[in-house]
């Protein structure tokens, strides 16, 4: 007995809801690499034809997300620099999270004094 598994244009639209909403939950725990699950979100959002309320955020939310995945990966790099400050990629990593997500020290948990110790091109960007 053979299984009918062709999918319907409504299930095919519902699959798609379910695949944006893991990313948007994705995004919504802070879990890195936050860019990518973006464009995933974004990608089933527009094969699908939705709309971003369809999945139940609006592009505020995601803008606020995208600054939240930047302090996190911010963090993440700050963390490899300070195990091993002798990796010119992870400063560059970090100061491209800082201009991503308009990052303050503050919203990394340091002074501008220990950051510019750690990665003093990272510092320089930093807002005064």
């Amino acid at each position: 007995m053979e299984m009918n598994t062709k999918e319907t244009p409504a299930s095919k639209r519902k699959k798609r809801i379910q695949d944006a909403k893991t990313w948007l939950g994705c995004l919504r725990k802070g879990i890195y690499p936050y860019t990518l699950y973006i464009q995933f979100l974004r990608d089933e959002v527009s094969d699908g034809r939705l709309t971003l309320e369809d999945i139940g955020t609006n592009e505020q939310e995601l803008a606020e997300l995208c600054k939240t995945g930047a302090a996190v990966s911010a963090k993440m790099w700050l963390e490899h620099i300070k195990k091993d400050p002798s990796h010119p990629r992870c400063i560059h990593f970090l100061t491209e999270e800082i201009k991503k997500g308009m990052l303050t020290c503050n919203a990394l948990g340091v002074t501008k004094e220990e950051l510019a110790q750690l990665a003093p091109m990272a510092a320089a960007i930093m807002p005064k």
